[in-house]
């Protein structure tokens, strides 16, 4: 997966070679103590990221995030939620549209 790394000086002079099993060591330790966030940290080093656990708003299911404004576990309990609000439009529009035909006769 990894291939080893030379390292050179400003002159183009060969520093060092970093081997294969040294950079995959330093990945599997990086990826292991950060776990899922390590894109996040490469990108932003000075943010401490705050992990909390959310209960989704669909299927009640536990689940840890950094992000602060998540309300579901993943896509399909998205999807879910998304299909469960536009039924209970459709349905608050029908209850309006027999009201208003209730209050005209």
């Amino acid at each position: 997966m990894l291939s080893p790394v030379k390292i050179f000086d400003a002159k183009g002079n060969l520093k060092e070679v970093v081997t294969k099993e040294t950079i995959e060591e330093r990945h599997w330790k990086f990826f292991r103590t950060n776990n899922h966030i390590f894109a996040i940290q490469g990108s932003h080093p000075e943010m401490n990221l705050a992990l909390r656990e959310i209960i989704c708003g669909v299927c009640n299911t536990m689940f840890v995030t950094t992000h602060a404004r998540t309300l579901y576990c993943g896509r399909p309990c998205a999807d879910k939620s998304v299909k469960i609000k536009s039924k209970k439009k459709l349905e608050q529009k029908r209850k309006e549209r027999r009201n208003a035909k209730l209050h005209k006769t």
